[in-house]
């Protein structure tokens, strides 16, 4: 069991929203990362990056005791690395995690839903990256929404995408 499931009264790790910079694993692994925010907009290790942030170097893996769980659950936009990239660079991230979006609209509210493997909008490059896991959507009331989905990137725009790819 991961050590992210019991955190949170069993909502698991409280994404890092905002970050700017440079963020570089150095190869190594997180491990049974669980993010459970059936009511939050966007989930993943980052919920937003803004402007021209550098994201590399880092697996994102699931112990055989956890392979069937959903590992990251979101009502909006969610990726392993982070639901929102917007401007920034990522580079040899792997993701094995499984990903779900509980898409619904609330009264009176549109709004979107993007997930990936990796990230679930960029608008930045992506490179030497991959995923595995599996992307799932439950959708409800999906008045005036906007729905993407990719087993990589659940959106792309304004990219630049090389020797990337997804295992289905």
């Amino acid at each position: 069991c991961s050590a992210t499931a019991t955190q949170n009264d069993g909502k698991g790790f409280e994404p890092i929203r905002n970050f700017t910079g440079e963020f570089d694993g150095r190869g190594f692994a997180i491990w049974d990362l669980y993010i459970n925010r059936p009511n939050d907009l966007d989930a993943g290790l980052f919920a937003f990056v803004p402007g021209s942030a550098i994201l590399r170097n880092v697996w994102f893996e699931k112990s055989p005791i956890n392979a069937n769980r959903v590992d990251i659950t979101t009502r909006g936009n969610g990726g392993a690395l982070a639901a929102i990239v917007d401007g920034g660079k990522i580079s040899n991230v792997h993701s094995k995690l499984n990903i779900n979006t509980k898409a619904k609209s609330e009264q009176g509210q549109g709004g979107t839903a993007m997930i990936g493997g990796v990230v679930g909008l960029l608008r930045g490059s992506i490179e030497h990256s991959s995923s595995s896991g599996n992307i799932t959507i439950e959708a409800n009331n999906l008045t005036g929404r906007y729905i993407a989905a990719g087993g990589l990137v659940g959106r792309i725009d304004d990219h630049e995408k090389n020797n990337s790819y997804i295992t289905i």
